[in-house]
Formats: structure tokens, sequence, C-alpha cells
């Protein structure tokens, strides 16, 4: 390697991987996002098709929440 590019070489190669670094936990971070809101659909899908399937006592949904 030639004695100039060496000096070079250091800070080119932090760089790189700062920047490597900031995209894959960017990605990360969003992948991690998505995940997180699919997850949150899939469970509020699955309480409607259960209420669907199961609905509550008529009894029960008159009164409020505080008064079981």
């Amino acid at each position: 390697m030639p004695g100039w590019l060496l000096p070079w070489v250091v800070p080119l190669v932090v760089a790189g991987l700062v920047v490597l670094f900031a995209i894959s936990s960017t990605v990360a971070t969003i992948g991690l996002l998505v995940i997180l809101v699919i997850c949150l659909a899939g469970l509020v899908a699955m309480r409607a098709q259960y209420l669907k399937n199961h609905p509550p006592d008529p009894e029960l949904v008159r009164k409020p929440f505080w008064k079981f």
C-alpha cells in the first residue's frame, strides 16, 4: 500500500462503518415497527373474530365496566 494512502484508509473505513451501522439500525428499527404493527393488527382481528363468534352477554354490555 502506498504511504500516501495510509492516512486516508482508517478514516474512510470508520466513516463507511458508521454509515453502514446507521443504515442497518434504521432498517432494523423500521422492520421492528412493521412487525409490531402487524402483530397488533393481528390481535385486533383475532379479537373481532372472537367477539363475532362469541357475543358478550347482553346483561354485561348494558352495565358500566366499573359495576362488575
